[in-house]
C-alpha cells in the first residue's frame, strides 16, 4: 500500500497545498541565513568577551577534541566519562570540524546554523498544513524573533541544539506523508542527547496514528527504538561508566531534576505517582507560569493548538516538575521552542476549516513574537540586548594577551579559570584550578575575578601558592590576570646554605627601588618542613643592630600551605632602606614559631648572610 492510499485522517487538511514557489522557498532560506549570521555573530562576540565557560563550551570542546584524537568522550572536568552524564553521539559527528578549524568557535557556529535551519523546517511544515507560503514565512519569522529562540541559540553550545532542525524537518515529512523519511529524520534527534527521546517516542506514536496500513510501522519502530535507546543508556551504559560512590552525592542529571523526590528512579517514580499533591504544587509554582508565558506567549497561544504540542507534552512535564523551571532562558527548552511554532503553524492550518485564512493567525503569531522581541530579546534591537562596555572590552584585551602566551600545541597541559577554559580546551590536559593534577602542568592562565566553581578566596589562595612556586616563571601578573610557565628560573645569586638538612637557600636577588630593598629568596624543601617553621629576614647595620625585619610562614598569605619535599618556593620581601651611613647586610634563616628556636646551618650558625648591592 502506498503512503498516499486510504482516506485522509482527521489530522490531514481537507486540501492539498499548491506548488511551493521557488521565490518563497528562497525567502525562507534567506531568512534562516540572516538569523544564522546574527546568532553566529552574537556567539562569536560572547566567546571573544570571555562570556563562555568551562561548563559548558569548554566541556564540549574538550570532549569532542578527545573523541577525535582517540579518547572517546574523555574530559578532565568530570570525575567520569562524559557518556555517564549525557548520551551525546552527536559530539563525535561534529568533532571532525576540528580537523579544518581547531577552535571552540566551530561548535558555536554549528549551533547557530542548526537553530536557524530549524526555521526552514517550520516554514515547510506550516506550508504543508496551510497551503499558504506567506503564512509559512510569517510563522518562520515569528520563530526567529522569539526571545526564547535566541536564548537557546546563544546558550554557548549544547548537543541538544543539533536535534532542533531534524525535529522540524521530520514534522514536515510527516505531514508530507513521507513516513519512512520522517522516521529516519526523527531518529537523528536521538544522536543529540538522551533528552530527545522525550520527543521522538511521542512523535512515533503520532506518526502511527496518522499513517495508514503498513506505513504505521515506521512510527511504531521509531517509538520502540526510542524506548530501547533510553533504557539501554540509563540502565546499562550510564551505570557502567558512572562510579557507584557518586550516585548519592551526584545523581545522574536526568534524575537530578527531580531531586526533591529522591536520587533513584524508583524513588522519583513513587514520588510523582503516589503524591499527586506535591506534583500539583510543583506545576503551580509561579516560575512554571513564567516558562509557559515565555514559550507559548509569543505564539499568541496557538502553540497549544497543534499536534506538535502534544508530542512534547512529556518534555513539558519534565520542565515544569523539575527543580529549576525558571531555566527557560537556556538550552533546557530547546525541544519545546520549535514544537511551539510547529503547533502554531498546524493551528493556522486547521483554523482554515473555520473559514479563517491562515495568514490571519500567522500574522497574529508574528506580531506577538515581535512584541516579545522588543521587550526581551537579547538580539540587536531587542529589550535584552546589551553591547559590551569599555571596561569589558579592556578586560577582554588583557585576557587575550594572557591566552596568547600559551602555545596552541595540544600536547602542553594548561590550568585555566572557567571563562578562559574554552580558549585552551583543545587538548587532553586542560584543567580547572581546583582540579589541577599533582604533577606540574606546562602553563597556568588565571583570571582571579573568575572563581567559579570555587570561591574567590579559594582561588586567591591557590594563586598565592602558584605565584610563590619557584618552578614556575611569571609571564604576566597584571590586574588580577596571571600567566605562569613551568620551568625553574635560577635566582641572580646562587647559594647552598642549608638549614637543619630540611630547607636550602637556592639563591637570592636584592634591588634598591623607590627607597626600599626588594629581596627575593628562593628556597627548596629537602624534606617536608611542616607548618611550624617560619622564615625571617633582618636588615642589620655594621654594629649588629637590627634596623628592619620581616618574618612569616613559607608563603605569606597562605599560612595553611603544606610544603612538600622537593618543592621550590620564592619569598618576596620589601624592607625600608634607611638613609644612614655605614655598611649593612641581610641575615636570613628559619625558626620554629612555637619555640622561637632557629634552624642551624652546617657550620652551627643560625642564619645566612646576604650582602647588599654596593656594600
Amino acid at each position: 500500500m502506498s503512503s498516499d492510499s486510504g482516506p485522509p485522517s482527521d489530522l490531514r487538511p481537507p486540501w492539498k497545498p499548491g506548488a511551493l514557489s521557488l521565490a518563497t522557498l528562497l525567502l525562507s532560506v534567506l531568512m534562516a541565513a540572516v538569523f544564522a549570521a546574527v546568532y553566529g555573530w552574537m556567539l562569536w562576540r560572547k566567546e571573544a568577551q570571555y562570556q563562555t565557560y568551562a561548563y559548558d563550551l569548554g566541556l564540549f570542546t574538550q570532549v569532542a577534541w578527545n573523541t577525535l584524537h582517540g579518547h572517546p568522550f574523555a574530559t578532565t572536568l568530570l570525575a567520569f566519562n562524559y557518556l555517564a552524564d549525557h548520551f551525546a553521539p552527536s559530539l563525535a559527528l561534529v568533532a571532525p570540524l576540528f580537523l579544518f578549524w581547531p577552535d571552540a568557535r566551530a561548535l558555536l557556529l554549528v549551533q547557530a546554523a542548526a537553530m536557524a535551519a530549524a526555521g526552514i523546517g517550520i516554514f515547510l511544515a506550516t506550508w504543508q498544513r496551510t497551503g499558504d507560503g506567506r503564512a509559512a514565512l510569517l510563522i518562520q519569522l515569528a520563530y526567529h524573533l522569539a526571545p526564547v529562540t535566541a536564548w537557546v541559540a546563544l546558550d554557548e553550545f549544547h548537543p541538544i541544539s543539533l536535534a532542533v532542525p531534524a525535529l522540524t524537518f521530520a514534522t514536515y515529512l510527516l505531514w508530507r506523508r513521507r513516513y519512512a523519511l520522517a522516521a529516519g529524520c526523527a531518529a537523528l534527534t536521538l544522536l543529540s542527547t538522551e533528552d530527545a527521546v522525550a520527543w521522538a517516542v511521542p512523535f512515533g506514536l503520532l506518526m502511527a496514528a496518522v499513517a495508514r496500513g503498513r506505513d504505521r510501522r515506521w512510527g511504531l519502530l521509531l517509538s520502540a527504538g526510542g524506548v530501547a535507546w533510553i533504557i539501554a543508556y540509563l540502565f546499562v551504559l550510564a551505570p557502567a561508566l558512572r562510579p557507584p560512590a557518586l550516585v548519592q552525592s551526584d545523581p545522574h542529571p536526568d534524575i537530578g531534576v527531580f531531586v526533591y523526590c529522591g536520587r533513584t528512579w524508583s524513588a522519583v517514580a513513587g514520588c510523582l505517582l503516589q503524591h499527586p499533591s506535591s506534583t500539583v504544587h510543583q506545576l503551580l509554582r509561579p516560575a512554571g507560569g513564567d516558562v509557559l508565558a515565555a514559550i507559548l506567549g509569543p505564539t499568541a497561544g496557538l502553540g497549544l493548538l497543534g499536534p506538535s504540542f502534544l508530542v512534547v507534552a512529556g518534555r513539558w512535564v519534565v520542565q515544569l516538575l523539575g527543580v529549576g523551571p525558571a531555566n527557560y532562558t537556556q538550552h533546557y527548552v530547546a525541544l519545546l521552542v520549535p514544537a511551539a511554532y510547529l503547533a502554531a503553524g498546524e493551528a493556522s492550518g486547521w483554523l482554515r476549516c473555520l473559514r479563517v485564512l491562515p495568514r490571519v493567525p500567522a500574522a497574529l503569531v508574528a506580531i506577538a513574537s515581535l512584541i516579545a522581541y522588543l521587550h526581551q530579546s537579547p538580539l540587536p534591537g531587542g529589550g535584552g540586548y546589551a553591547a559590551p562596555g569599555v571596561q569589558q572590552r579592556a578586560r577582554s584585551a588583557l585576557v587575550d594577551r594572557a591566552v596568547a602566551l600559551v602555545p596552541t600545541d595540544p600536547h602542553l597541559s594548561v590550568v585555566a579559570t572557567s571563562e578562559v577554559f574554552p580558549h585552551v580546551a583543545l587538548r587532553p590536559g586542560a584543567y580547572l584550578p581546583w582540579a589541577a593534577p599533582s604533577s606540574p602542568v606546562d602553563y597556568m592562565v588565571l583570571d582571579l575575578r573568575d572563581a567559579y566553581p570555587i570561591s574567590e578566596q579559594q582561588l586567591h589562595d591557590l594563586a598565592t601558592v602558584w605565584l610563590a612556586d619557584a618552578d614556575y616563571q611569571v609571564l604576566l601578573d597584571q590586574d588580577d590576570v596571571v600567566v605562569l610557565k613551568h620551568g625553574y628560573q635560577p635566582p641572580p645569586v646562587a647559594s647552598e646554605a642549608t638549614f637543619d638538612n630540611a630547607i636550602r637557600l637556592l639563591g637570592f636577588g636584592v634591588e634598591r627601588r623607590n627607597g626600599a630593598l626588594e629581596v627575593q629568596l628562593t628556597w627548596r624543601a629537602l624534606q617536608a618542613p611542616g607548618n611550624e617553621y617560619h622564615f625571617f629576614v633582618h636588615l642589620v647595620d655594621g654594629v649588629g643592630h637590627t634596623i628592619g625585619q620581616q618574618d612569616g610562614p613559607p608563603i605569606p598569605g597562605a599560612p595553611a600551605f603544606v610544603w612538600p619535599a622537593g618543592r621550590a618556593l620564592r619569598t618576596a620581601v620589601s624592607l625600608p632602606a634607611p638613609l644612614q651611613a655605614g655598611p649593612m647586610h641581610l641575615e636570613v634563616g628559619w625558626y620554629n614559631w612555637h619555640t622561637n628556636q632557629r634552624l642551624p646551618l652546617a657550620d652551627g650558625s643560625d642564619h645566612a648572610t646576604i650582602p647588599l648591592p654596593g656594600e
